[in-house]
């Protein structure tokens, strides 16, 4: 990845906060939905969807994001581009 990040949060990390992503890690598999889904949506608690676990480190390299994000593989393509 580039020192210089167009995205307004790496942007805010670098120029408030000191530090920036240097390294990112996600890691996509199957996963059961989780129970705080919303009601109103499509997906029932235990139902397989595809599931993206991200880590990222900064340029000290601490751990300063992590998420999980749950997806329909039916309705959506994963792509990650770190330029």
């Amino acid at each position: 990845m580039s020192s210089q990040s167009t995205s307004s949060m790496h942007l805010f990390y670098r120029q408030n906060l000191g530090f920036w992503i240097a390294r990112v890690e996600d890691r996509v598999s199957v996963a059961s939905c989780p129970d705080f889904a919303p009601p109103d949506s499509p997906f029932r608690q235990g139902a397989q969807l595809g599931h993206v676990e991200r880590i990222s480190w900064g340029n000290a390299g601490t751990i300063e994001e992590y998420s999980r994000n749950w997806f329909d593989p039916d309705t959506v393509a994963y792509v990650a581009r770190w330029v």
